[in-house]
């Protein structure tokens, strides 16, 4: 935007303001200004966020991130307190909504603006990029109310609402029909009502209140004050309050500096004295947040400077008491290890006062194992198998002592890991079943091809070592072969498979039938077997019978004979394999037959005689039976 552009914005603002002038009286929050964060659903928060007033939710209970949160206030969870600021703020939420809005509406980003009190209204979404400043012409009572129809967005890093001419954050007021977002470090200044969610992002700084009425209001490394007027509506001096409570050495501490008054935001520090040894001060937000490591009283100056530039200090102290002293206790390091495998173990004290100082008063370690007096520490590599017994000792700084009695027992080292890799061949079409085989080493194992790759067809089971398969190409397949055992110690092995391609069985010709008849169909074939199809059949010699024919694609012989005789021939049949397997078989002979004659009927007096000749015959031999009897 061009600096042009710019003053016509801020002319057009100035003159819509003209209609905007007009006297309003704040929103009437009721007991939802009680608080600096309410809300519908739940309370989150991430990082050291500092909340000077209270906090609600309701209907909803859950509120959580506090700490690392700190709330300078009351904490009310779905409680009576919670439900009626959430009743004033439906309340508050509708009387600014409600209110007259001149027009004409907000631009869609307001960014760069100035803006005098009134009521400004827009039906969709409002963004703020840089800085908007409200300028309250002097006059500390004047009101600001946006009326936003769905969101209300600033930009991450350099966006802030600035209050000049006496403007107070108090009396500035933001009716989101949707959800508000504060960008990452905003420094923003009024009181946000949205009817869905309040996010405030990381660092962002909010003189004000987050109110979602609906939905919820999500916190992450905040600083958020809830706004007050002096009489009259002045701002007054800022002033910086330290009311700290005491703390303990290892135990996590949490409070803040509160700063109130002035114009915010503020930046917080120490300017004499110093903070306990482990604590650390978040100069945005005040925390004071850490572990202390040592015992006593520690006083320093905190001072608080508001964004104008006053500055205001107090004298603090924090008193950090010793760690409760329990009875001095010793727990024995690991009791198992292996020959010529890393040990790395711990005798660990519990209690009294440390520092702490670890012996062995009886006994002995693992030779190849070293004792850290200073941390219990026991390392090193075993060198013998057996059972060792020691009597371990800790001593306090206070010289108190504890003792335990401890053994670790080292096995024998493992054979060494190898790897033998699975069988080197194989077959197109054939299953496959092999294993790599892991020996030695400390198992299970765990089994890999590192580089290279196995036949394809082939899998590899990484828990067995098994390799099955049936291959599905021919060639040499080289590979490395990876075994872990459960210490991580690995072996390789170079391995490959050889697979080739299945073989084809020997060519073979069987010949057609031999024999056929004149004038008969005659269908027979020559039959290929073996070799590689599909085959080509021929007569090399000889012929077949007039009226035959061979189709040399299927070796099939038909077609009707037309004249007798014996005929022989040589047949033979070619593969389809690059090398031209053929064979060749002798057929034949194929006998061919003449037809038979056609049959004549015989005249009825042939029959008649024949008829009679046979009656005859049967009555002789009936006489010559007969005259047989009578002789008998």
């Amino acid at each position: 935007m061009t600096s042009l552009d710019g003053s016509i914005k801020k002319l057009g603002l100035l003159l819509m303001c003209t209609f905007c002038l007009r006297a309003q009286t704040p929103v009437v929050l009721g007991t939802a200004g009680n608080f600096a964060v309410l809300a519908g659903s739940t309370i989150t928060n991430t990082g050291p966020t500092v909340v000077n007033g209270n906090i609600a939710v309701s209907p909803g209970t859950a509120i959580t991130g506090f700490g690392p949160g700190i709330v300078l206030g009351a904490i009310h969870a779905g409680d009576a307190v919670a439900a009626t600021g959430k009743n004033d703020l439906t309340t508050a939420y509708n009387d600014a909504a409600g209110r007259a809005c001149p027009g004409p509406p907000l631009p869609g980003d307001i960014g760069g603006t100035v803006i005098a009190p009134g009521v400004y209204c827009v039906a969709s979404s409002v963004g703020i990029t840089g800085t908007v400043t409200l300028n309250g012409n002097g006059n500390p009572n004047s009101v600001f109310i946006f009326q936003i129809g769905t969101t209300l967005t600033t930009a991450a890093g350099n966006s802030a609402v600035n209050l000049i001419g006496g403007a107070q954050a108090s009396n500035v007021f933001w009716q989101v029909g949707s959800s508000a977002t504060l960008g990452t470090n905003t420094i923003f200044n009024g009181t946000i009502m949205a009817l869905a969610s309040v996010t405030v992002t990381t660092g962002a700084v909010l003189n004000g209140r987050a109110l979602a009425r609906n939905g919820a209001a999500s916190l992450d490394s905040n600083a958020i004050t809830t706004p007050s007027s002096l009489p009259g509506g002045g701002a007054g001096a800022p002033s910086v309050t330290c009311s700290f409570p005491s703390g303990q050495v290892g135990v996590a501490y949490s409070s803040s500096l509160v700063a109130t008054g002035g114009t915010p935001p503020y930046t917080y520090s120490i300017t004499a004295g110093s903070l306990p040894t482990g604590l650390a001060l978040n100069p945005a937000t005040g925390a004071i947040t850490g572990t202390p490591s040592a015992a006593g009283a520690f006083g320093d100056t905190s001072t608080a400077v508001d964004s104008v530039g006053s500055a205001s200090s107090s004298s603090c102290g924090i008193t950090i008491a010793a760690a409760s002293a329990s009875s001095l206790s010793l727990t024995c390091g690991s009791n198992s290890g292996r020959v010529g495998q890393p040990y790395i173990s711990s005798l660990v004290a519990a209690g009294g006062a440390s520092p702490y100082t670890y012996s062995i008063t009886a006994g002995g370690l693992p030779s190849g194992l070293t004792l850290s007096s200073s941390t219990g520490a026991i390392t090193g590599a075993p060198t013998a198998a057996g059972a060792f017994s020691d009597m371990s000792r800790v001593v306090d700084s206070a010289g108190a002592s504890a003792a335990s009695s401890c053994a670790i027992t080292v096995a024998t080292a493992p054979a060494p890991l190898s790897l033998a890799c699975s069988a080197n061949s194989g077959q197109v079409g054939q299953p496959y079943v092999s294993s790599m085989v892991a020996a030695g080493g400390t198992p299970p194992y765990t089994y890999s091809i590192s580089a290279g790759s196995l036949p394809s067809g082939l899998t590899l089971n990484s828990s067995t070592g098994a390799i099955t398969g049936t291959p599905t190409a021919a060639g040499t397949f080289s590979e490395t072969s990876r075994v872990l055992d459960s210490t991580g110690a690995p072996a390789t092995s170079s391995c490959g498979i050889t697979v080739v391609t299945a073989p084809a069985a020997a060519l073979t010709l069987t010949c057609a039938a031999n024999s056929g008849q004149v004038g008969q169909p005659y269908v027979s074939s020559m039959v290929a077997a073996g070799g590689t199809p599909p085959y080509s059949y021929s007569i090399t010699a000889g012929s077949l019978p007039s009226g035959l024919t061979l189709n040399s694609s299927t070796g099939a012989i038909s077609g009707t004979p037309t004249a007798a005789g014996t005929f022989s021939y040589t047949c033979r049949v070619t593969d389809s394999a690059s090398t031209s397997v053929s064979t060749s078989s002798s057929c034949g002979p194929l006998i061919v037959t003449s037809a038979p004659p056609p049959s004549v009927p015989a005249p009825p007096s042939l029959i008649l005689v024949m008829a009679g000749l046979g009656l005859t015959t049967a009555y002789m031999q009936r006489e010559r039976l007969l005259a047989w009897f009578r002789r008998s």
